[in-house]
């Protein structure tokens, strides 16, 4: 055998092997009731892929170009719907073994190099809430002894979580663990995953914006939206009926669970501050009926308004305050300009108040 047939076998094995290492097959078995699966990247609305079942097994090949956070369910899109199946898998390169339960997901399987740390990790994450979970709830009616264990316990959890991430900066693994960090210091975090992972994963293609959007969190912008609202009499307002007044602005919506839970928190301090700024909440919701329903239960006493069904005058509020989740305080100085933004917490907005008052 010469030379030139040893290389080109040499070359030929190269290929082959790179061939095998960019291909992933899924392997596994769910209730035979699923006839069909789609496959779903984080991040992106609609099904990449899809592939039958039969007899409640099933076996599929993909090619691999980036590791990414990938939903697996028996409906083709994002969406939360009756009966729906979902599982979340890190797609990667090799054999991933699945093993489903429908009726009690937590006894899902799935396997693979990625997929075990992924698995492990919320594994270890989730047994950490459970056992704890008497003192995270005692820790929210302000027991000093249940918030120190609750701290600690998440400190344990953040430990966790950043050893995944700066393991992983080459895959997709280092975004999932950002998601679950959150923190003042997502930013920081995000800025050192590979940018190969950011830019080709739906899951980094999705952070990208909205790091984009926290970042306009953090800023105080210089003038308020012309979006139009309604009151809670009818009445069309705006900002600029605002002008001149130190206010604080609580974005919130009826379904939002946090959002009602911090209710009580905002009418003890409009109860303490109410002579001495402005308080309004804005509601995101489309219904009027249940926005003033909510009202009501709540038994919210200062300025109420809501978008409704303008619901396309979101955006600009979006865009300004870069609102990525609700509740989210804003405290408005009486020239319109943003004082602080992106507030949460009882002790945020009440330090932000009084640093006005001084």
């Amino acid at each position: 055998m010469n030379f030139k047939s040893l290389l080109l076998i040499a070359i030929t094995s190269i290929l082959i092997a790179s061939c095998n290492s960019d291909t992933m097959k899924i392997e596994g078995k769910i209730d035979p009731s699923i006839t069909k699966l789609y496959l779903i990247k984080e991040g992106e609305p609609m099904a990449f892929d899809s592939f039958d079942v039969k007899n409640g097994a099933f076996s599929h090949s993909l090619k691999v170009q980036m590791s990414d956070l990938i939903q697996i369910s028996n409906i083709p899109m994002m969406a939360d719907v009756p009966n729906v199946f979902r599982q979340y898998f890190v797609m990667e390169p090799g054999t991933v073994k699945m093993d489903f339960d429908i009726v009690n997901p937590i006894k899902n399987k799935v396997s693979g190099k990625l997929n075990d740390i992924f698995n492990n990790t919320l594994t270890t994450v989730r047994e950490l809430y459970e056992k704890n979970q008497s003192y995270f709830m005692a820790a929210q009616q302000n027991d000093p002894a249940a918030i120190a264990v609750a701290q600690k316990v998440q400190d344990s959890i953040s430990n966790i979580v950043r050893n995944v991430f700066y393991e992983n900066k080459n895959n997709v693994l280092s975004l999932w663990a950002l998601s679950m960090s959150g923190g003042d210091s997502a930013l920081d975090w995000f800025n050192k995953v590979d940018t190969q992972v950011v830019n080709n994963t739906g899951i980094g293609k999705a952070m990208k914006e909205q790091v984009k959007m926290m970042q306009k969190q953090n800023a105080t912008p210089d003038k308020t939206p012309n979006t139009k609202f309604t009151s809670l009499d009818g009445k069309t307002v705006s900002f600029n009926d605002l002008k001149g007044k130190f206010v604080f602005v609580d974005f919130w919506a009826h379904w939002c669970k946090p959002c009602r839970a911090a209710n009580p928190k905002i009418a003890a301090l409009y109860a303490k501050y109410k002579d001495q700024i402005t308080f309004l909440s804005i509601s995101i919701d489309p219904s009027k009926e249940k926005w003033q329903k909510a009202v009501k239960e709540d038994q919210l006493t200062w300025s109420q308004w809501i978008i409704g069904e303008n619901q396309n005058e979101n955006q600009e509020l979006i865009e300004t305050y870069g609102i990525v989740g609700i509740p989210h305080g804003l405290l408005i100085g009486p020239d319109g300009k943003a004082i602080k933004n992106g507030m949460r917490s009882e002790q945020e907005i009440e330090a932000a108040i009084q640093s006005i008052l001084k």
